[in-house]
């Protein structure tokens, strides 16, 4: 296999030494991290994902005397703690970051992640109802929509706005499609 001599190569600062479990007590919240704030109704549902299925995302972090800097998942972290997990996956890096390594590396995960759009939420919704054997949103019932919030961890009232889009004729739903995909 041949290397492009174009390509350039990784930094050493963004090359892991390990993926581990490692202790949640000895994890430091990031003072660089520029994100203060997070949703209540987005934290309680990342506490029941976790709750139910574990953390399926390692956290990204960098040893510094003993303790683990979180670069990526302080809100992981926060759900694993508020839930009294010992422990959480975490990708470790090779060596401890400078501050504008450090920023770099948040920079870069958090700029180029991309969240799901509301409307390819409720097209996948709709799917989980296909695979539940619901063909018509007219007809969900509460069961159903714990059901839902059971396999997605979305709070309720998600859920419902997510059924209401559904509820839009096809045309309208694509159309809403095709102008994200613009936007993007």
């Amino acid at each position: 296999m041949s290397i492009d001599k174009n390509q350039k190569k990784i930094p050493d600062f963004v090359k892991f030494k390990s993926l581990d479990n490692i202790s949640v007590q000895k994890i430091k919240i990031n003072v660089l991290n520029p994100r203060e704030r997070f949703g209540q109704e987005e934290e309680d549902e990342l506490v029941e994902s976790i709750r139910t299925k574990g953390v399926l995302n390692p956290v990204i972090v960098y040893e510094d005397n003993g303790d683990y800097i979180l670069l990526d998942g302080e809100r992981r972290y926060k759900a694993c703690k508020k839930i009294g997990k010992e422990t959480i996956p975490a990708h470790i890096l090779a060596k401890k970051p400078t501050a504008l390594e450090n920023l770099s590396i948040m920079f870069h995960i958090h700029n180029v992640h991309e969240d799901w759009s509301d409307m390819e939420i409720a097209l996948t919704v709709q799917k989980i109802l296909n695979e539940m054997g619901i063909i018509s949103v007219e007809n969900i019932t509460r069961d159903d929509i714990l059901e839902i919030k059971k396999i997605t961890s979305l709070a309720e009232s998600k859920i419902k706005k997510f059924l209401d889009v559904l509820k839009y004729p096809k045309p309208v739903i694509k159309r809403f499609m095709d102008s994200e995909k613009k936007e993007k």
